[in-house]
């Protein structure tokens, strides 16, 4: 059930993320979340921890997202109703499913956040459109 999760995760809200941001923008918000939710792991939990670490760049991506909503909580209200119980959900399984990585799930949506935090300040987004 959680590697269906995450294939229809990354099936729905990558491709949103993708057009949003660019596709260099977004591998590097998914290939940063997964390597620092991985890295926590590492770090945080015991050595013969085992774990995939798909769950981390996935959440990276509803960090991203939880980002964008900060920025456009008042311009954005239909996308908050979406994306924020997703969000919320997604955190609570994270501690109630077991076996399932919550250092990676949580370091991923951090890094996720602060990155889509720099990409979606308001100053930036029109930087981007001034430049096509």
């Amino acid at each position: 059930m959680h590697l269906l999760f995450n294939m229809f995760s990354l099936f729905l809200f990558g491709p949103e993320l993708e057009r949003l941001t660019g596709k260099v923008r977004f591998i590097t918000i998914y290939l940063l979340a997964g390597l620092v939710g991985t890295a926590a792991t590492y770090f945080l939990q015991p050595l013969d921890y085992l774990h995939v670490g798909a769950s981390g760049a996935i959440f990276g991506i509803f960090g991203a997202f939880g980002a964008l909503l900060y920025y456009g909580r008042r311009s954005l209200p239909q996308l908050r109703q979406i994306i924020l119980p997703i969000i919320v959900i997604s955190i609570v399984m994270t501690f109630l499913t077991p076996n399932v990585n919550a250092t990676a799930h949580i370091a991923g949506m951090i890094t996720g956040f602060l990155i889509g935090m720099s990409y979606f300040h308001p100053k930036r987004i029109v930087s981007w459109k001034t430049k096509k």
